[in-house]
């Protein structure tokens, strides 16, 4: 089953990467170009980066990998126009 997680930088995100590595998960993890973690770095499968707030490059994204599942880990509480767009567009 591929698995799509979004949101990798976050506290969650890098708990649930861990567990899904550690499992073997066919995992394709999503990161923020802006973000950068050492946890994300050792991650050994497949990863991929893309701006969430740029819906047809996500549309695209989701459209060539085709996940089974997608797991949404990110978190934007600094804005609630951000967070609204993150949280239910996504």
């Amino acid at each position: 089953m591929k698995t799509l997680l979004i949101g990798i930088s976050s506290p969650i995100g890098q708990s649930f990467l861990k567990a899904a590595t550690n499992r073997g998960l066919d995992l394709i993890a999503i990161s923020d170009p802006s973000n950068d973690s050492s946890l994300i770095r050792s991650h050994s499968g497949q990863m991929m980066e893309c701006d969430l707030y740029d819906q047809q490059k996500l549309q695209e994204l989701l459209f060539q990998e085709w996940p089974d599942v997608l797991i949404n880990c990110s978190e934007e509480a600094i804005e609630e126009e951000k967070m609204v767009s993150l949280n239910t567009h996504l």
